[in-house]
């Protein structure tokens, strides 16, 4: 059996990644003297409280058993990269 990619999935742990994305524009905004030295620490501020949310996000979805529902949806997905049926046929383009 080969391991599928699960796109619903690596969806959610890009967070950290996007929340290091928008503070380094907003240094390099600060750094152009596009934002004041206030106002650059507010929005760092303001994305520093991201992670928090998104994990009080995570036990909210973990309390109403959304990973269930996720599991469900993900096994009648197709991911683009790997495409297969559930026998593990890979699915090929027709004509």
């Amino acid at each position: 059996m080969t391991i599928r990619p699960v796109p619903i999935r690596d969806a959610f742990k890009s967070v950290g990644n996007a929340t290091d994305f928008l503070i380094s524009i907003v240094v390099i905004l600060g750094g152009y003297s596009a934002l004041s030295a206030q106002q650059g620490d507010a929005i760092v501020g303001l994305l520093g409280a991201i992670p928090g949310l998104v994990t009080l996000a995570g036990d909210v979805y973990r309390s109403f058993k959304v990973k269930a529902a996720i599991a469900q949806a993900e096994s009648k997905v197709t991911p683009l990269s790997d495409p297969m049926d559930n026998e593990g046929n890979r699915l090929l383009p027709l004509g």
